[in-house]
């Protein structure tokens, strides 16, 4: 028969297995999510540049820079709200 100690032995692997899993999970879920919102809001900043360069550059040009600084803290903020978990 299996003793108990390598039914224990075997339990504490498979425990190590699942943890390590979903935490693997968790972490690629979390680099897709950072990445997505990065490419969208690229996407949304070179829309508006566009758009800038066949209208008036002075009026384009702080609402560029502002979306581009909003992109950036909600990216940061993504990748800390990640980690941290």
């Amino acid at each position: 028969m299996v003793s108990s100690v390598t039914v224990a032995v075997v339990v504490v692997v498979v425990i190590v297995v699942v943890v390590v899993v979903v935490v693997v999970v968790v972490v690629v879920v979390v680099v897709v999510v950072v990445v997505v919102v990065v490419v969208v809001l690229v996407i949304v900043v070179a829309v508006k540049v566009v758009q800038c360069s066949s209208s008036s550059g002075s009026r384009c040009s702080s609402s560029s820079s502002s979306s581009s600084s909003s992109s950036s803290s909600s990216s940061s903020s993504s990748s800390s709200g990640g980690s941290s978990r």
